[in-house]
């Protein structure tokens, strides 16, 4: 009777094992799939426009034909490009901060989500501080900012650079302060400020918190632009940021027809 126990517990626990390895297994190929659709995404949506870096103007501005992209998405709300890491990706903008967070630029049910901009930012009139978000995946969206700390970087041609166009504008950032926070502090993610003197603090405190001495040279004053990129850091489950900020150093406003 013991031993007839004994197996039946046996198989009871080898069947629980089978089911258990088998929903991992299932886990894993589905996250796999759901980041191999983001550069099937990337390709679709580069198939369907013509992006061209304006070599003759002094600033390198990036044309792209948003319209044409909203017409698949309405939320698309510009095209970002980062050379120096390779990030070249549409970007959208939702009603709120969590639809792409699990959702992928065609409205797809998607682990990976999409890099999104802060639905409270009005890229409009730009806010003194624009704040983008994206997850933090293996060579792809923002996983790819994680290059910006290599010890090399500044080897690279335009190392700094980041050109963002939207609807009605093409601008050039350069990038002016990169570290790592807790997830519990959000103070990196304001986007306007009422006093002068939270507003000067802000900047002080990215100016201080910077841990790549290169990007020191963009140095930044009291009337910049910025534009901020928030990604998680480390391992799944990870409590740290790292956070990129970049300053405006050019804008091109595009006639509409």
């Amino acid at each position: 009777m013991k031993l007839y126990n004994l197996s039946k517990n046996k198989i009871t626990l080898a069947a629980f094992s089978i089911i258990f390895f088998t929903i991992m297994l299932a886990i894993v190929i589905k996250s796999i799939s759901d980041r191999n659709r983001i550069n099937e995404n990337i390709d679709n949506y580069k198939e369907n426009i013509k992006i061209v870096v304006n070599s003759e103007e002094e600033l390198p501005y990036l044309k792209v034909d948003i319209q044409k992209l909203k017409a698949k998405n309405k939320d698309v709300i510009g095209w970002l490009r980062i050379p120096s890491i390779a990030l070249d990706m549409p970007l959208v903008q939702g009603n709120d901060n969590e639809f792409y967070l699990n959702h992928d630029i065609d409205k797809n049910k998607n682990s990976a989500g999409w890099a999104f901009i802060d639905s409270r930012n009005n890229l409009n009139h730009l806010d003194m501080n624009t704040v983008l978000y994206g997850h933090n995946l293996i060579n792809r969206q923002f996983g790819l900012l994680k290059r910006l700390l290599d010890n090399n970087i500044n080897n690279k041609k335009d190392f700094d650079l980041i050109q963002f166009t939207t609807e009605d504008k093409e601008m050039i950032f350069k990038i002016c302060s990169i570290y790592i926070v807790k997830e519990n502090n959000w103070s990196y993610t304001e986007i306007s400020f009422e006093k002068d003197d939270r507003k000067a603090s802000f900047i002080k405190n990215i100016k201080d918190k910077n841990i790549k001495k290169v990007f020191n040279k963009n140095n930044l004053s009291f009337g910049d632009k910025l534009l901020t990129f928030s990604t998680c850091y480390g391992s799944s489950g990870t409590n740290k940021r790292l956070v990129v900020h970049a300053k405006l150093e050019g804008i091109k406003k595009i006639s509409k027809k």
